[in-house]
């Protein structure tokens, strides 16, 4: 957004005559959009609803507090030290050396909360609000239509000053959002740029008081549900031992019009082990205990910043909070049952130099069958692979497999051909071809074989180290009630 382009900022926001007779709509006008951002500042995306424009002489309190110290203190000394600027959007590693990516765990933002503390916190920055999410459910993982499906809350703190010693909105109480006008304002701008197809669904729930006694009077805390489809990209170079970064991108669509024009939004961490409601594993981790089989779950990671992830100026802009959840598939079935099973299959071939070195069509109907063995195999699992234009992981190491027993085949239809081309003696001939199987054509093949495996395995455990140092461990599987188990085997 271009200082160039913006009115002066102004604790009054109001509507000119002008433009009243003209008739122009400023920026509530739908513009053309940029992976669900506006292009121009100001321009509201195609996922919420216009929002009418400010009365002549009505104060926006939001925007008021941009003149203050106290924002200032607040913009230098919290906001600066934690977002984020880059230019490139989705792809934020992709960012030129010039970004500043400050990427934290979903438990790391309880660091942005304690210095928004050290400065007031949120009753001394009215227009501060804080953003939480926490996913419930995850399911229809799609890496072929790049999406992915879920569900959970959004958690909006902010300081609302009717709330503070009103009797009309007691203390620890819950009220309809309708009924408050600063948490229907913020409920309205809330969008998600990467949803599919429109079908975010956002339900109101409530808007509370000052919900436990720890917290500062006059704290609200809105309540939102949430579900719907997300467009990401999936890399399956890697499958089976592929990790994703399963991102929800929210948006407050702050426009020069909107209510909520001049709030600034910042992540949130609420978990407290001393209060039983924000105590558990989802508070913490920033998701709940989600039984996927299929995947290892790790904390939630959080970014944001501007809309545009542009250095901000001193002027009100829209923000964006990156909610990203990465998974790593479960890949032990695959190894036992696919990577080992091939393997054993492939190793097999050098049984063929225990058979009499003579009988080489025996030798090569053995490899033969191998071969289609592993071919069939492959054809048996295709259904269960992802339909990719390129190699996988596990693709390579079926084609390496292939690839063995065919070298195989024809380092001893070779060296059957060169022992036996001058038609000496039979006996002796099988004598030569018994010392060069021994001596050239097992030991090589054996070792392509192991070297191969042996950089194989130890490419795997250098990614699990790599995921284990930049992930961490995956969160732990919580399950609710007691289980009975009963190992058969």
């Amino acid at each position: 957004m271009s200082v160039t382009n913006r009115a002066t900022i102004s604790s009054t926001i109001t509507v000119s005559a002008a433009r009243q007779r003209s008739g122009s709509t400023s920026h509530t006008d739908s513009t053309k959009l940029n992976y669900g951002f506006p292009e121009k500042h100001g321009a509201a995306s195609g996922n919420s609803d216009p929002v009418p424009p400010q009365e002549e002489g009505v104060v926006n309190p939001y925007l008021a507090q941009w003149s203050t110290k106290a924002h200032k203190r607040f913009m230098s000394e919290v906001y600066l030290k934690n977002h984020c600027v880059s230019e490139v959007i989705w792809h934020l590693a992709d960012a030129n050396p010039k970004s500043l990516i400050r990427e934290r765990s979903f438990s790391g933002a309880q660091q942005v909360v304690r210095q928004l503390d050290s400065v007031g916190g949120f009753a001394a920055f009215p227009h501060v609000v804080g953003m939480c999410c926490v996913l419930s459910s995850l399911s229809n993982i799609d890496p072929k239509s790049g999406s992915f499906f879920c569900a959970g809350e959004l958690f909006f703190r902010y300081h609302e000053p009717k709330f503070v010693d009103n009797p009309e909105y007691p203390a620890g109480d819950s009220f309809a959002v309708d009924k408050v006008k600063s948490a229907k304002d913020l409920f309205d701008v809330v969008i998600s740029p990467n949803n599919i197809g429109g079908d975010l669904e956002k339900v109101p729930v409530k808007v509370s008081n000052q919900e436990f006694d720890t917290w500062p009077k006059g704290l609200a805390c809105l309540t939102i549900k949430f579900k719907g489809t997300f467009a990401q990209g999936f890399d399956l170079r890697y499958f089976p031992f592929d990790v994703h970064y399963l991102t929800i991108m929210w948006k407050l669509n702050l426009v020069e019009d909107s209510e909520r024009w001049g709030t600034l939004c910042i992540p949130d961490y609420q978990y407290d082990e001393n209060e039983q409601a924000r105590a558990s594993f989802g508070w913490k981790y920033g998701i709940k205990a989600l039984m996927l089989p299929d995947w290892n779950l790790y904390e939630a990671r959080i970014t944001f910043g501007n809309a545009h992830f542009l250095k901000p100026e001193a002027e009100p802009m829209g923000h964006i909070t990156f909610w990203q959840l990465r998974i790593q598939r479960e890949y032990g079935f695959w190894m036992y049952n696919v990577v080992g099973l091939s393997g054993v299959i492939a190793s097999m071939s050098f049984l063929v130099f225990g058979m009499d070195s003579e009988n080489l069509a025996d030798r090569l109907g053995v490899l033969l069958t191998l071969l289609l063995t592993l071919v069939a195999f492959k054809f048996v699992i295709a259904d269960a692979l992802p339909s990719v234009p390129y190699m996988t992981t596990l693709d390579k190491y079926l084609s390496a497999g292939l690839f063995m027993v065919f070298i195989t085949s024809i380092a001893i239809t070779i060296g059957h051909a060169y022992i036996f081309e001058d038609n000496g003696d039979e006996h002796e001939n099988s004598t030569k071809l018994d010392d060069v199987d021994r001596r050239y054509i097992l030991p090589v093949c054996a070792a392509l074989w192991i070297s191969f495996n042996l950089y194989f395995f130890s490419r795997i455990y250098m990614m699990r180290s790599f995921v284990r140092r930049t992930h961490g461990k995956p969160l732990p599987i919580v399950y609710e009630g007691k289980r009975c188990d009963f190992p058969v085997l």
